[in-house]
């Protein structure tokens, strides 16, 4: 049980407290959407075109105060009164859960492409520090020693991504690592949150439209938030826009690791690369060393090479050593990241990423190419229907000689009316 004027001292602290209730309440709960609302209930008030009647239902269900940019005089329920809604609901939850990332390890990893390809490295490197499975909250897939939530966002909404925080302190999961998104910081869903690595991988245009981001540098400044609210930083040195990166990580951060291609320049780099029938055999090399660290990659795509020494330089700033990372990337697969299957004569590549990103058969990759005139189908997890046991199969078509396909995405989930909205 918590006291809400608790809650109003820290909003106060953060300079987000407006107005206090009118009294203290206990809440027991805490929730943002009228329908799931139970008795105990902090009620927060967000969401495009919020209504009072969504907080009259709240009330009715049982919740015991609000938490809002304005009062909603027709509703008889104490109203913690603040001047931005989501940065206090962010505060809110890290309150209510006890801020949990507090006893983890946590790593967040942003990036235009390679975020969820990445973060499931870095969990298969924490797997291999901890001998155990590690927490992650990704667009494929989350765990945190308990039960799933369900979100179809690449950062959950704040009272979500607590919820996960705290079910992996739980479990006693000393690893957590997260996707964080630019619009993850520009909605403020990772408001007040610290990260012990943030994790930088590149930096291209994409999310820009009236609905995202306004401008490049808008966009760019949302992703250096993860920076400026990391102790250390991992960058690859290869990013658009390094100087301002690098900058940022060096003036926020407590050390910061740079980590390339065949580069003399950075703290890591890949050498010798041998393409394999599926996947690469590559050499990582320390700056100051001459030693050579064998490591191989199952996953075609050579931008997964710079995805998995990312992951690898993370596990560095762990104290992870060298064949023990090896082993734990050996064979990993993503779940919808160029996942291979062949037999009778069918080639099948599952690739289900954002539509800005390369085509997985560019001239970058063409080894990851089915041979010409095969038949090419894909299942996209993101498709699967609600209770659906498997995922549905796409028929992509026949790859024609010197063709570049394009994987269809899936259609953004519409929010359900009535719902709080991101």
């Amino acid at each position: 049980m918590k006291q809400t004027r608790n809650l109003e001292d820290l909003l106060r602290q953060y300079d987000l407290l407006a107005a206090p209730a009118a009294r203290d309440a206990a809440v027991t709960g805490i929730c943002n959407d009228s329908r799931q609302a139970r008795d105990g209930d902090l009620f927060i008030c967000k969401g495009y075109g919020f209504k009072p009647e969504y907080l009259a239902m709240a009330r009715r269900q049982g919740a015991v105060c609000a938490l809002a940019e304005t009062d909603f005089p027709g509703v008889d329920i104490p109203c913690i009164r603040v001047t931005d809604v989501r940065k206090a609901q962010s505060l809110a939850a890290r309150w209510f859960y006890d801020n949990p990332s507090d006893g983890l390890t946590l790593i967040g990893v942003t990036g235009t492409k390679g975020k969820t390809t990445t973060s499931y490295m870095i969990q298969a490197v924490t797997n291999a520090l901890a001998g155990r499975t590690m927490g992650l909250s990704s667009s494929a897939g989350r765990y945190c020693g308990g039960p799933d939530v369900d979100t179809h966002l690449t950062t959950p909404e704040s009272l979500d991504l607590q919820w996960l925080f705290a079910q992996a302190r739980d479990h006693g999961l000393p690893y957590m690592t997260a996707e964080v998104s630019s619009q993850a910081y520009q909605v403020e869903r990772v408001y007040g949150e610290h990260f012990d690595i943030g994790v930088f991988l590149n930096f291209s245009e994409d999310h820009i439209s009236p609905k995202e981001h306004a401008s490049m540098e808008e966009y760019l400044q949302c992703k250096l938030q993860l920076l400026e609210n990391s102790s250390r930083a991992v960058i690859c040195r290869e990013t658009a826009q390094f100087d301002r990166v690098y900058d940022t990580a060096r003036r926020c951060c407590r050390e910061v690791m740079l980590v390339g291609m065949d580069r003399d320049d950075c703290d890591l780099t890949v050498r010798q690369v041998e393409k394999l029938t599926h996947g690469f055999r590559f050499f990582v090399q320390e700056r100051g060393s001459e030693a050579l660290h064998p490591y191989h990659l199952a996953m075609d795509g050579d931008f997964n090479i710079e995805n998995a020494l990312a992951a690898i330089g993370v596990g560095r700033l762990l104290g992870a050593g060298h064949e023990q990372m090896a082993a734990a990337l050996d064979a990993l697969e993503v779940p919808g990241r160029m996942n291979r299957y062949e037999g009778g004569g069918v080639h099948v590549l599952v690739v289900c990423m954002h539509p800005a990103c390369p085509s997985p058969w560019s001239p970058a990759s063409p080894e990851a190419a089915p041979p010409s005139g095969s038949r090419a189908w894909a299942r996209c997890a993101a498709n699967t229907p609600t209770g659906s046991s498997s995922p549905p199969i796409t028929r992509i078509s026949t790859i024609p000689p010197t063709s570049r396909a394009v994987w269809p995405t899936p259609p953004p989930r519409a929010a359900t009316p009535g719902s709080p909205s991101s």
